[in-house]
């Protein structure tokens, strides 16, 4: 087939989709529609109004500019949200002409700004034109506004660049707080070599983990910790095993494995020469450039996985989030916290502690400040204590989308915001929580973490997508099982009553439209787009499956 046939064919199968979307676009206007009317008839909204008036009247208050960029994302708008329902003016940057913050009651401004991204690894890119060039034009716009504190909530490919950036502005002595990680550590961070080598030095828990530039080196290590395992396995449990994978990536669940149980090492204590014979005829170790380095990793089988975000001020964790990953939660975009009372999260919260005090990056070795981000992994090893064992497995600098916990008016929101605005104190000395006076009035802030029994949250799109392709389609497409029939109306009613339950993370009845804009108009031009692209595309590329437009911000 013509490489512009293929195109599209490719485009033909994401037209029903878009056939979906413009369907349930009469039904968005509809609520958007009654929401407004029901608001301008002061039905719905008051509470939150109530909150921003409260705030603003406290006695001391201080009203503070923030600036957020990214604000089109789910976390982004949440936290502009939050600055704006405790009483502050919030600016918000994107580079999407048709971002979704831009149309959110809570930004007093919106600008458009591309910021050229960078590799970590190539440090000298800092000095780059481009990223001069809005350094420059970023700076003005910090002094126009008067911006107070600067919150970035730029994604893992941004990150590097957003901490350039933050360099810059600091070095021209601007009044404005960086919320940012230095880029010393946003390197090690996203670099999972680095990363593991950071964490291993201060004492924390993540798996095993080489950089290996050639097969002998694989079997090497292998044939090593297996002959250090084979002498202290007094249980019988075998060998340990490894995967191997390229160093741009963290995931641990897609790995070309090297052992697992089908795949028993014992017969390879003899020598060498076996285990390079079988990374020879398994091609696993091909690479495009001699140069590349992989990653040899301990194996591990988790029984649970979770995501946390942290904001971090001064080397202490003020705000806290965890939250369970699985499968259907990544594609379904559901979000929810877990419990503080729990034992997991006490460990997850201990390790960011520790990683946040232990870490002093930069040549001014000062403490951190900034947002940090982990996914654990829960393994079946029992401590001599009984717990659990629980290893970190990739960090970020990002602000993750779990922040959308957060986002309901009350003690906590204003406990987060009242964290952030720390940042334009003094610490207290000696003392572990954190001195506020932005609203003139000192108050001793301890961690922040979701309010008691939160919405569990859920992205629009990603939920309808989930039950009328994966699901109704599932179900009357073709005769299953009746277990799996079973199993499909179970997943039916569940995703169902999840509408009636759960809250959409990015829809607010105050401020409908960022949900409308996001799923109906930029989602839409970026599927447009997406599919010209393939269309006139001489190249591959147009064979790539559509997981980009199907991503939520």
């Amino acid at each position: 087939m013509h490489t512009y046939q293929k195109g599209i064919v490719a485009a033909a199968k994401i037209l029903p989709i878009l056939g979906l979307n413009l369907f349930c676009l009469t039904f968005s206007l509809l609520v958007a529609v009654a929401n407004l009317l029901l608001r301008k008839a002061d039905v719905i909204g008051l509470d939150n109004r109530a909150h921003r008036e409260s705030c603003r009247t406290a006695p001391g208050f201080r009203q503070r500019t923030i600036l957020i960029t990214e604000v089109g994302t789910a976390r982004g708008l949440t936290l502009a949200r939050s600055f704006y329902l405790c009483g502050h003016r919030v600016i918000g940057v994107d580079s999407h002409r048709f971002s979704p913050g831009r149309f959110s009651r809570a930004l007093t401004s919106f600008h458009r700004l591309r910021l050229p991204a960078l590799h970590s690894v190539t440090n000298s890119a800092a000095t780059t034109p481009a990223l001069r060039r809005y350094a420059r034009s970023f700076v003005e716009l910090l002094r126009d506004e008067q911006v107070d504190i600067w919150v970035s909530c730029a994604g893992d490919e941004l990150a590097f660049a957003s901490s350039r950036v933050k360099e810059l502005v600091e070095a021209r002595n601007s009044r404005c707080k960086c919320i940012m990680i230095d880029s010393d550590m946003v390197s090690d961070l996203l670099n999972s070599i680095r990363f593991f080598e950071h964490a291993s030095r201060i004492g924390l828990p993540v798996p095993e983990t080489h950089e290996v530039m050639s097969r002998e080196q694989v079997a090497s290590h292998v044939l090593d910790d297996a002959q250090r395992h084979w002498q202290r396995d007094t249980l019988g449990l075998g060998p340990r095993g490894f995967i191997l994978k390229p160093s741009n990536t963290t995931d641990v669940y897609n790995p070309d494995t090297i052992n697992e149980e089908s795949y028993d090492m014992r017969k390879f204590l003899t020598g060498k020469d076996d285990l390079k014979t079988h990374l020879e005829k398994n091609g696993r170790f091909a690479r495009k450039d001699a140069t590349e380095a992989w990653v040899l990793q301990q194996y591990l089988r988790p029984i649970v996985r979770f995501r946390t975000h942290a904001f971090v001020i001064r080397g202490r964790v003020a705000v806290f989030i965890a939250s369970p990953v699985s499968e259907q939660s990544l594609a379904m975009r559901h979000y929810f916290a877990e419990s503080p009372e729990s034992d997991t999260h006490a460990q997850m919260l201990q390790f960011t502690k520790d990683f946040a005090s232990r870490s002093r990056p930069g040549p001014a070795n000062e403490p951190l400040t900034g947002h940090l981000s982990f996914e654990f992994m829960v393994v079946d090893e029992r401590s001599p204590a009984g717990r659990l064992t629980l290893y970190a497995y990739s960090g970020s600098p990002c602000v993750r989308t779990s922040v959308v916990m957060m986002s309901t008016p009350g003690p906590q929101m204003r406990a987060m915001v009242a964290a952030y605005l720390s940042v334009l104190d003094e610490p207290q000395r000696g003392s572990h929580r954190f001195r506020v006076v932005a609203n003139n009035s000192k108050l001793h802030l301890p961690l922040v973490t979701p309010p008691p029994n939160p919405y569990r949250r859920y992205r629009g799109g990603h939920h309808v997508l989930n039950l009328v392709i994966r699901q109704v389609w599932g179900y009357f497409a073709k005769e299953r099982p009746k277990p799996v029939q079973d199993a499909l109306r179970k997943e039916i009613a569940a995703c169902l009553g999840g509408f009636r339950t759960d809250k959409e993370a990015t829809f607010e009845v105050w401020d409908p439209v960022p949900f409308l804009v996001y799923h109906h108009l930029q989602w839409t031009c970026e599927v447009v787009r997406d599919i010209f692209s393939r269309v006139l595309a001489s190249g591959p590329s147009c064979e790539q499956p559509y997981v980009n437009i199907l991503t939520a911000p």
